[in-house]
């Protein structure tokens, strides 16, 4: 939008209408996360008070929230296509693999809002070549 000069300082100063577009996105994008992320939290809170039998599926779909099942993957695993952008491989691993059996992790806040993980099972290491 605007050069530096050598000593890192703007040339010049961008008046508020040759930036007011990207300003005004940049700050809806920054609320939408704040939103997502409160959303995110306030659904742990509410997942707290519910029996395991119950399961994840109920609360998820009364808060409309969008659960995506994924593909059993492990510690190893470098790739995971259905994650899209959405967040870290290194972090969703994290959050999967210090959350027990038939429990949900705390909210994981990402960049453009977070996720919950709830853990089905863990499956035997496959120990074929």
């Amino acid at each position: 939008m605007f050069s530096r000069s050598p000593n890192n300082c703007p040339s010049e100063i961008p008046s508020l209408g040759q930036i007011r577009e990207r300003v005004t996105r940049e700050y809806q994008l920054h609320e939408a996360t704040l939103l997502a992320q409160l959303a995110g939290t306030n659904f742990v809170h509410a997942l707290t008070g519910m029996t395991a039998d119950r399961g994840f599926r109920v609360p998820v779909c009364r808060r409309r929230f969008a659960a995506q099942v994924l593909p059993a993957f492990s510690l190893s695993t470098q790739e995971l296509p259905e994650l899209g952008e959405h967040t870290d491989l290194d972090q969703l691993k994290r959050a999967v693999f210090t959350t027990p059996v038939g429990k949900t992790s705390g909210f994981e806040a990402t960049s453009d809002g977070g996720f919950v993980v709830y853990v089905q099972s863990r499956l035997p290491i496959d120990r074929q070549p």
